[in-house]
């Protein structure tokens, strides 16, 4: 709840705490990897082959969060 692409949020256990963290497409974590073709997605070419693409994380600084579990769900779209 709350969650945009620059800020993602896990949702603790208890459903009332959250953790912010964002996703990147490189490694330098300078490119958001978003939901607007060919501006924050990742191009590619089917070949019929399985395909992997690596996904890089980042928690930004923010209050310590209380331990337990958190979680959430990332929706990928393959347009072809």
């Amino acid at each position: 709840v709350g969650a945009t692409v620059e800020q993602r949020r896990m949702t603790h256990s208890d459903g009332l705490l959250s953790v912010i963290y964002e996703l990147y497409s490189d490694p330098a974590r300078n490119n958001i990897w978003g939901q607007t073709v060919n501006v924050d997605t990742v191009p590619g070419t089917g070949s019929g082959n399985i395909q992997s693409y690596t996904v890089y994380g980042r928690l930004p600084v923010q209050p310590v969060p209380m331990t337990g579990n958190y979680r959430d769900t990332v929706v990928v779209t393959v347009r072809f």
